[in-house]
């Protein structure tokens, strides 16, 4: 590379710099507020830590009672024509679901497939990460429901933490068991879930 083009380069790097710098006085940077750890509610409960497996149950009472409520509900004034959601939940489409969960819903059977999903943690000692799942506003958790048929479905193909595994094992083969890990692109993954599997494997 030429003298010409090394400082083009620096020059470059200078004025990103600079531009920067400039950027940052006109929107200073915010510190994070201190946000401490309260309960919602009643502050003199004593802390609950315990796991419990859930079920969802839709009683014929509660269901019968939701109906009555949706049944005896004001009138929703009609939407603007074209106004989409513009001015906040269209009323037509709104109404539309009402009329649904009060008419043809079965709770009965959205219960059962609810709790058709294991509960016990790791019941059968495998290999399992915990993972966090939150969804947005205004969509729910039924956006997820896919995914975890995904998650609790057995697979035969070669992952990245079976990856971790394999690369891990042939270090301790190597006589190397603890050992820095560069990695680019894809295996990235690998090497993260090997952070995350084996972190007693780090360097001192």
């Amino acid at each position: 590379m030429n003298s010409n083009k090394i400082a083009n380069k620096t020059s470059f790097r200078a004025v990103l710099e600079v531009a920067s710098n400039l950027v940052g006085s006109f929107f200073p940077q915010r510190h994070l507020p201190r946000v401490p750890e309260r309960w919602w509610g009643d502050e003199h409960r004593e802390r609950d830590t315990r796991i419990r497996p859930f079920r969802v149950e839709f009683s014929d009472e509660m269901i019968t009672d939701l109906r009555a409520r949706i049944h005896n509900r004001r009138n929703i004034t009609h939407a603007l024509r074209g106004a989409a959601h513009a001015y906040g939940t269209n009323a037509d489409y709104l109404n539309h679901f009402l009329d649904f969960w009060a008419n043809d819903y079965d709770f009965k059977k959205r219960e059962d497939w609810l709790n058709r999903f294991p509960q016990p943690p790791n019941p059968h000692q495998k290999l399992v990460l915990p993972l966090l799942m939150l969804h947005g506003w205004p969509v729910t958790a039924f956006e997820f429901v896919h995914v975890i048929d995904n998650l609790l479905s057995e697979r035969e193909d070669c992952d990245f933490y079976q990856m971790a595994i394999i690369m891990k094992n042939l270090m301790r083969r190597l006589g190397k068991p603890r050992f820095y890990i560069h990695a680019g692109d894809i295996g990235q993954f690998v090497a993260d879930s090997m952070a995350v599997l084996f972190p007693d494997r780090s360097p001192p």
